[in-house]
């Protein structure tokens, strides 16, 4: 596979996907879990000026988000399908932010930065968390979930929930492919994130 249809068939995967791989069903009680656990610090007395999310791809984080804010940003680097009017609060803003690339935002901005699911996912980390540093305030807070790879409770996910459901999608070889390439940038990124 070129290096072009495997960056092809990995946006597919996500675009088509990864709402009912990795948010529906039990593989998505687990993962509400995790971002439960992410907020288990925060409750309504935790007051935010500005939060912001990174690789959302969605509302998912938002609704287990304890603290109260003036503002939330949602963002993503491909543009979030927006819910019907009256879903969200009308302090959460949308946009497109690619999470590599904050060079637009301003230093010190944020309160607090989220970012869940999506260390695995990126080159360069020790990078990238300095320009995430770099927009919080220095008396704020960057709350980062990293999931245990290749972890026996996640392999056995993996093994008798994602599998049986990616077999049934089309490209099935190419979710065992998304998730070695995952684990190669998993590998980087425990070791920074051990260092940081």
């Amino acid at each position: 596979m070129t290096s072009k249809k495997l960056a092809q068939s990995t946006d597919k995967y996500y675009t088509d996907h990864y709402k009912y791989m990795m948010k529906d069903g039990l593989t998505g009680k687990i993962f509400s879990q995790a971002n439960k656990m992410i907020e288990k610090n925060f409750t309504d007395k935790n007051h935010f000026n500005k939060i912001l999310e990174l690789g959302s791809s969605g509302y998912w984080h938002l609704k287990f988000v304890n603290c109260t804010f003036n503002e939330y940003h949602v963002t993503d680097l491909k543009k979030i399908e927006e819910p019907p009017r009256g879903i969200l609060p009308r302090n959460v803003v949308t946009r497109i932010l690619d999470a590599t690339d904050l060079s637009l935002e301003k230093s010190n901005e944020y309160d607090r930065v989220i970012a869940t699911c999506l260390v695995l996912h990126l080159e360069n980390l020790q990078e990238i968390l300095a320009s995430w540093r770099r927009v919080t305030r220095n008396d704020g807070y960057i709350s980062i979930y990293l999931h245990c790879e290749p972890g026996f409770l996640l392999r056995l996910t993996r093994t008798l929930i994602q599998v049986p459901k990616a077999r049934k999608l089309k490209n099935y070889n190419h979710y065992d492919l998304i998730l070695t390439i995952q684990y190669v940038y998993f590998i980087e990124s425990y070791y920074i994130l051990s260092f940081f």
